[in-house]
């Protein structure tokens, strides 16, 4: 995704980090903290929304929906769209 954005929006950038050889390693480092903000953000929602009585499936499904839903979001705005 970030590379989508890096080649869409900052051509000259992405051409850039693409010659030096720093795409690759700025790509996997973007999608790590990426993936570990997604997790941190969708655990700590899941447990604030998941408490009282018991869910039924179709209950739990939809939000763990909502949540993921939401983290992608985030993430996508906070790190995805970051300026690099």
């Amino acid at each position: 995704m970030w590379l989508r954005y890096m080649e869409e929006n900052e051509p000259s950038e992405y051409r850039h980090m693409a010659r030096m050889g720093q795409l690759r390693k700025r790509a996997e480092a973007v999608n790590e903290e990426a993936y570990e903000r997604l997790d941190n953000i969708e655990e700590n929602w899941l447990k604030k929304h998941m408490t009282g009585k018991k869910k039924t499936f179709m209950e739990q499904l939809h939000l763990r929906n909502q949540a993921r839903t939401m983290t992608e979001e985030i993430v996508i705005n906070e790190i995805v769209y970051k300026c690099r």
